[in-house]
């Protein structure tokens, strides 16, 4: 990785297992078990630039998917992941 670069996705770690009154620490690995205490894990960031690829891939595969037999079924599970990455103003397919 060259000095300007940034990492694509990071780790931060769980809320409950910061120490009171410090920042959490982030990693670019998933360094971090899920909490013994309360099964909190890891949060997953991805860089904006990553998530706009990827909304844009899944609507490209829901208008693809629409005039095709088997397409709805593609479609529909598409339109979950998205339901689960993006806001719902993000969601819409044009």
């Amino acid at each position: 990785m060259t000095e300007r670069e940034e990492h694509r996705i990071i780790y931060l770690e769980p809320g409950c297992c910061s120490e009171a009154g410090e920042d959490r620490h982030w990693c670019q690995d998933d360094a971090w078990e899920a909490c013994d205490e309360c099964g909190t894990k890891s949060v997953k960031y991805i860089i904006a630039s990553e998530h706009e690829a990827l909304v844009k891939a899944l609507k490209d595969l829901v208008h693809a998917a629409r005039h095709q037999p088997i397409g709805m079924q593609v479609m529909n599970r598409a339109r979950d992941v998205l339901a689960r990455v993006v806001s719902p103003a993000e969601r819409e397919c044009k």
